[in-house]
């Protein structure tokens, strides 16, 4: 079960190698390069792990812009909010996830939470916790933390992703993603934030973490492949990588794996 994610999340190591040894492979396309630099290099990887899936994990996307429902037709289901898209962002991010998924054999049921303000983006992080595995959130609020950090503390079974807020005259502190779970164990323990290892495109070439200024990181919790993220500030992909990984873990089991097992696997890995 999950024994075969072993190889998964390996990324800074397996990273070190491909540029070493596999530099070819730093031109493959987004989705592939992610899932090659996730582990996954071989078919048989691919075929060993697909094995393990037992169920359909269930991803909520909770936001103000919500997803266009041209792009993706399949699995989505709209709970509140408006129904089209006022934007392509989370379009993509969703995507993104979708795509990353299906290379792990996992498909997905996913659920649009979209707001029209603060108090009911709170809202959608509460009602969205009780109905998935996994929330996917990429707004960015300056503002009282606190109702967000109470809907979230409220479903502790429920991973919370988010991209970390990059820096700036605004501090990531500053927002609600400054609640997150904190390398030194502060923080809500179902709630991480993410970070890219990712490449400069079309050339390749790797942007790592040391590229990044030194408070770049403070509330990040894991970082993973993204190739989407080819600059500094580009952070939202690799919340989608992060959570289409953690949406294969989730599906490992017949019943609903707790936030902090789903954490505590990625990690160690």
């Amino acid at each position: 079960m999950i024994k075969n994610f072993i190889f998964l999340l390996s990324a800074v190591f397996h990273f070190i190698f491909a540029v070493a040894f596999a530099e070819e492979k730093l031109h493959l396309s987004f989705i592939d390069w992610d899932v090659y630099m996730l582990g996954i290099d071989t078919p048989e990887k691919a075929e060993e792990i697909r094995k393990s899936v037992k169920r359909i994990p269930v991803i909520a996307l909770v936001s103000f812009s919500g997803v266009n429902e041209d792009t993706i037709k399949n699995g989505i289901e709209y709970v509140s909010g408006p129904f089209k898209s006022r934007g392509m962002h989370d379009t993509y991010q969703i995507y993104e996830v979708v795509e990353i998924a299906k290379k792990l054999g996992v498909s997905l049921k996913i659920k649009v939470y979209t707001a029209e303000n603060t108090e009911q983006l709170a809202e959608g992080f509460r009602q969205a916790g009780k109905n998935a595995d996994i929330v996917i959130v990429y707004s960015s609020i300056w503002q009282d933390p606190s109702p967000f950090h109470e809907s979230i503390s409220e479903n502790p079974n429920t991973l919370y992703i988010s991209p970390y807020v990059e820096v700036g005259e605004y501090r990531t502190v500053n927002s609600f993603q400054g609640g997150a779970r904190h390398p030194d164990g502060t923080g809500l323990r179902n709630f991480i934030t993410t970070i890219p290892l990712s490449r400069y495109n079309p050339s390749g070439k790797l942007l790592s973490p040391s590229c990044r200024d030194k408070d770049d990181t403070e509330t990040v919790t894991v970082a993973v492949p993204s190739s989407y993220a080819s600059s500094f500030g580009e952070t939202c992909p690799s919340a989608g990588v992060t959570a289409a990984v953690a949406a294969y873990i989730a599906s490992t089991s017949e019943a609903k794996i707790p936030a902090e097992q789903i954490i505590k696997t990625i990690l160690k890995n």
